[in-house]
């Protein structure tokens, strides 16, 4: 890069850190501990350039009115989410006071939409001034960023609209720097909808809450057909059908299972139908694999995450359905107290997607069922029109 890439570097960790220090000012030692263990893995890339570029271009479509996505894995990562590359935050549920920075997280949920966005911060309630909690986090471990490479690619979706101002934008920045940026914007028919939606009714996305019971209710019992951007939509209902969803998590997962290769037909569907095991036990992301077989070793007191890292690193690109699984991960696998059935589910996966990309398409199918249940009338006008 023709730009002094340490330097900008340099200021880009201070802008990343004043973020933090503001944000979180009761600092809880986990999140300086997340902020400091992404830094040791990134400190000689260039990933820190690239998320502050993509959170650049994701303000000035938000400047304009538009609505937009980072997928692929950048969702497992704080800097991301602290430079505004990425709207969710990685670190475990938890509820968050912005007047005095106030952060705690949940011991019982597993994913933040499953959190009462109702509840009032009691340190607010001191001064007579009560504010509602806001909440956040998708319990995402930060290797699942590293499982991408040294260089992984960014993709930034945004609506038709805005797809030629972005472009240039990223053109600019990438003359600026004299290289080839290894990020990608990318027009989402979605996007288009809920633009037109947003447009049509005069509710933006961003002013949407998606901590409602009837949107998880309606998500399981109302025709969503329309909103599933899948080929195979009856593979779908099956899942809702058998997994008997009760929570955002749930539908987070069985977003995840119609979006993975043989990690529900042929695997978990059938120890499902068998009463082999419970839906709320069963790993759905290689960032499950990861925690399950880490939680496992941190009970036996064995410190180290190499063996969860590698198993869930190459169950992320079907590597265990092409090649038999060694002898000595197996062997630790069953020290560690796992079943033969967490191997065998393991080495049928072909693909499994990510959690970060998971939470991005459930949100989407979310904000589009919750126009179709609030302004039915648009919404199917928008849809014939869209056809």
């Amino acid at each position: 890069m023709s730009t002094s890439k340490a330097k900008v570097k340099k200021e880009l960790w201070k802008k990343a850190y004043k973020k933090l220090i503001a944000w979180y000012r009761d600092l809880d030692p986990s999140v300086f501990s997340r902020f400091l263990q992404e830094k040791a893995a990134l400190r000689e890339r260039n990933d820190i350039i690239y998320f502050d570029i993509i959170g650049r271009i994701r303000e000035r479509a938000k400047a304009l009115g538009y609505y937009t996505e980072t997928i692929r894995s950048d969702g497992a990562s704080l800097i991301a989410y602290l430079l505004g590359a990425v709207d969710d935050n990685p670190l475990k549920p938890f509820y968050y006071c912005k007047e005095h920075g106030w952060i705690r997280f949940s011991s019982s949920k597993e994913f933040y939409l499953d959190l009462n966005d109702k509840r009032l911060c009691t340190w607010c309630s001191l001064d007579n001034a009560p504010h509602r909690f806001e909440t956040n986090g998708t319990n995402i471990p930060f290797e699942a960023y590293l499982w991408r490479g040294k260089e992984p690619q960014h993709r930034i979706n945004v609506p038709t609209a805005f797809l030629e101002e972005g472009t240039q934008m990223l053109k600019n920045i990438s003359d600026e720097y004299g290289v080839s940026l290894p990020i990608t914007i990318e027009a989402e028919s979605t996007l288009d909808l809920l633009h037109n939606l947003e447009t049509k009714t005069g509710i933006k996305v961003t002013d949407i809450s998606l901590h409602n019971e009837a949107l998880l209710t309606a998500f399981c019992t109302e025709n969503i057909e329309d909103i599933l951007n899948i080929p195979n939509k009856e593979l779908y209902r099956n899942m809702l059908r058998l997994c008997k969803p009760k929570s955002f998590f749930d539908l987070l997962k069985i977003t995840g299972m119609a979006h993975s290769v043989q990690v529900w037909t042929n695997n978990l569907e059938n120890r499902l139908k068998n009463n082999l095991c419970d839906f709320d036990e069963i790993p759905v992301f290689a960032e499950d694999i990861f925690l399950a077989i880490r939680t496992e070793m941190e009970r036996l007191g064995i410190n180290g995450e190499g063996l969860a890292n590698e198993i869930a690193y190459n169950a992320v690109s079907g590597y265990y359905a092409e090649n038999q699984m060694e002898d000595e991960f197996a062997d630790c696998l069953i020290l560690l107290g796992f079943d033969n059935w967490f191997k065998k589910f393991i080495s049928e996966i072909q693909y499994i997607i990510s959690k970060s990309h998971a939470v991005i398409i459930l949100k989407r199918q979310l904000y589009m069922l919750w126009y179709k249940l609030n302004y039915p009338d648009e919404y199917s006008l928008i849809m014939e029109c869209a056809k």
